[in-house]
């Protein structure tokens, strides 16, 4: 067994394994390699817990800000469809009216039984053709706003400097 690179094992001069090279440099630092492979794996536990964290706080502000826009947007739907209802009974009476008075005026040229089915016939047809037309809702919310994009980020960012920083070390 080879003594020479600081630990027991079979590596030759030209042979140098990446573990020697690390133990080589945990005792240039002062430090034993377990220390430090233990240092790393909490600091890695403590990223990920830290970027699980983030990416919770950033959809959490995502479907609450889609709650939000979703509530402004049924508010004035409601609002819309009340104005309409009213609009829609004022007009009705109006229409209701305004076809007493083409019945009254038809009824003198032709029989008043006649003068209301020509005048319930029209407003039919016309009340038919209204009715098909479609209704436009406003568009919904894009679920693609859900994504958590600063926490995406942050992990790319953290995955390069764990690479520059492990590529680095290695050379």
């Amino acid at each position: 067994m080879t003594v020479a690179y600081g630990v027991d094992s079979p590596a030759s001069p030209d042979d140098e394994s990446t573990g020697t090279r690390q133990t080589a440099r945990a005792e240039a630092d002062g430090r034993p390699i377990g220390v430090i492979v233990t240092e790393l794996w909490e600091n890695t536990e403590k990223l990920v817990r830290q970027e699980m964290r983030l990416a919770l706080t950033e959809a959490e502000e995502k479907v609450e800000a889609l709650k939000s826009e979703l509530d402004e947007r049924l508010r004035i739907l409601k609002l819309e469809a009340a104005a309409k209802a009213i609009g829609g009974v004022v007009a009705l009476a109006g229409a209701f009216t305004l076809v007493a008075a083409i019945v009254l005026l038809l009824s003198g040229v032709m029989r008043p039984w006649a003068a209301a089915l020509l005048t319930g016939a029209v407003l039919s047809a016309v009340g038919a053709m209204l009715l098909k037309r479609d209704v436009k809702l406003p568009p919904a919310p894009d679920a693609r706003e859900l994504v958590p994009d600063r926490t995406i980020e942050t992990v790319k960012t953290d995955i390069q400097a764990i690479e520059e920083a492990t590529h680095g070390k290695s050379k």
